[in-house]
């Protein structure tokens, strides 16, 4: 069985190096941010700062873009490697 989460592993912002591939998640259900917070994206680290809405990845376009987003205390970001 090829299950795709298998292929990650859940990392914090000390363990991720720039040039990781990467997969960030945002999840929230607060009518303030909205659906369009619900966020998922993959890409290779090229930014690293302080928070992990503050870090920069690019995806498949080679467009940067953060590789979560800030919800506050309204939700969450996970952020996976592949193994």
């Amino acid at each position: 069985m090829n299950n795709e989460y298998e292929e990650w592993y859940s990392v914090d912002l000390e363990e991720l190096n720039i040039g990781d591939y990467v997969k960030g998640e945002t999840f929230t259900n607060s009518q303030r941010y909205g659906e369009e917070f619900n966020y998922e994206i993959e890409g290779i680290l090229h930014e690293k700062h302080d928070t992990l809405y503050n870090c920069i990845i690019l995806d498949s376009d080679n467009n940067e873009v953060p590789l979560c987003r800030d919800v506050g205390t309204s939700g969450g970001n996970s952020v996976y490697k592949k193994k």
